[in-house]
């Protein structure tokens, strides 16, 4: 495996639409991200996260590289895939349950 690039801080800008316009946008404000890039047996595999996680980005990158070239260990990453989405599913229910017990009735 090789590090092509990174682990390395970047920012990105939060663009959203401007109401009215054709295809306007507007800079809500900036991200900032940790990406890398590697090679893994000859794939390019590329790992973004947000705020500084070298680790974090570096692993996503072996992730991603690893599924796609198809490797031993792509059964694997699917199911942290999966694990992931369904634990920030779990989360999202979690904070959609404690919001709507908070909010006040109006008379």
């Amino acid at each position: 495996m090789a590090v092509i690039t990174g682990p390395e801080s970047v920012t990105a800008a939060v663009r959203v639409p401007i109401p009215g316009t054709d295809d306007a946008t507007t800079v809500l404000g900036h991200v900032a991200l940790t990406r890398c890039t590697v090679e893994l047996a000859g794939t390019r595999g590329d790992g973004i996260r947000t705020g500084y996680d070298p680790a974090a980005a570096a692993a996503a990158a072996i992730c991603d590289a690893e599924y796609e070239r198809d490797g031993p260990h792509r059964e694997q990453v699917e199911r942290l895939c999966r694990d992931a989405v369904h634990e920030r599913a779990v989360r999202a229910r979690r904070r959609a349950d404690l919001v709507s017990s908070t909010r006040l009735e109006q008379s």
